[in-house]
């Protein structure tokens, strides 16, 4: 097994003045950010001419030192919205206090990964940079098992291309994704606080497990979030949790789409905030939207915002969550289904 660490450079230190916790309860989803008055040389996206933005900050002070997040964007008046923060030690969701103290840091640079044949690769701290030209991403794993710990990988408008993952294994734990992944045959495991900022990931013939910890997603174009094709399993287990922020009136299927073949299974909770318009889920024909438990009311399992079209289209049949509750849907004509389920489905 090859382990890289890299190394971090600070760019920025300060200290949180104010913020906000982020808050996960359906119907009432909270996003988190920070605020620090001493910001004084000009702002989160120009910071004597740096901008701090879509970097990795560290908590140096307080009962979470160490734990770290990445800064989303920009809010005026010295804010900014963060990603959840992560405990790397403990593998926690946690959250900063006033007067902590913070770095903002860049991390050491490596181009393209490549790992073939059965290696075995874990890399962490590092911002990963691919090749738009050759269209290459961030790592191109061909039948190896990958992990990241704690990086970001660059994607579109950054001279990169989503990372691919083909006939292997790769998990994910508190980095940042500059676009979304294409796996084909291959098992992605996103655990503990992992960002998209995505277009669109695609899933097809394979396994995409969200295994605990919140998987942030970051709408702020056309097309769903996350998408299965081609008998592709998504699933989302008890302790997880898929967060959209839906800007810019982002429409398609607004979180989760199923094309023919594939199939949801749904343990955790998902919900969107912002401007979400088109879909919640859409389901093709034949497709399989499964939560569990199997009494369980879909409103404990999804909440969409903004201004869905529908919160379901099951076969083309449209569906908010009151009408499908503990019972479901299934579209007589084309099988397509969102219903509970005691069962695991079969990849």
């Amino acid at each position: 097994m090859l382990y890289i660490i890299g190394q971090h450079t600070i760019i920025r230190s300060g200290t949180i003045t104010s913020r906000t916790v982020w808050d996960h309860t359906l119907g009432a989803p909270v996003q988190g950010t920070i605020t620090d008055t001493d910001l004084t040389a000009g702002s989160w996206s120009d910071y004597g001419g740096v901008d701090l933005r879509e970097q990795k900050i560290i908590l140096t002070s307080g009962a979470n030192a160490g734990a770290y997040s990445f800064i989303l964007s920009d809010e005026g008046a010295k804010k900014a919205k963060v990603k959840p923060w992560w405990n790397q030690n403990t593998y926690a969701e946690v959250e900063p206090g006033v007067g902590d103290t913070y770095t903002v840091v860049t991390m050491t640079r490596l181009p393209v990964i490549s790992p073939e044949h059965h290696h075995w690769i874990v890399i962490q701290d590092c911002q990963l940079e691919g090749n738009a030209t050759l269209y290459e991403g961030p790592v191109q794993a061909k039948h190896a098992d990958t992990g990241l710990y704690g990086c970001k990988l660059l994607g579109e408008g950054d001279g990169s291309v989503e990372p691919q993952f083909w006939n292997g294994s790769f998990f994910a734990f508190g980095s940042w994704f500059g676009d979304g992944v294409g796996l084909s045959q291959a098992y992605f495991q996103s655990w503990s606080n992992v960002f998209f900022k995505c277009t669109t990931n695609h899933v097809e013939l394979s396994l995409f497990y969200m295994g605990g910890g919140t998987t942030l997603m970051w709408r702020s174009d056309y097309g769903m979030a996350l998408g299965a094709t081609q008998a592709s399993v998504l699933w989302i287990e008890t302790a997880a949790v898929l967060a959209i922020i839906a800007d810019q009136g982002a429409r398609d299927a607004g979180v989760i789409q199923l094309r023919p073949g594939s199939v949801c299974y749904f343990k955790g909770k998902a919900y969107s905030v912002g401007a979400l318009q088109g879909f919640g889920v859409w389901c093709a024909s034949g497709t399989q939207f499964l939560w569990n438990p199997y009494d369980a009311n879909v409103n404990t399992k999804v909440h969409f915002g903004g201004t869905p079209d529908a919160d379901f289209n099951i076969g083309l049949t449209t569906k908010t969550i009151a009408q499908l509750g503990t019972v479901g849907f299934v579209e007589p004509t084309n099988n397509a289904m969102a219903v509970p389920t005691r069962r695991h489905p079969q990849a």
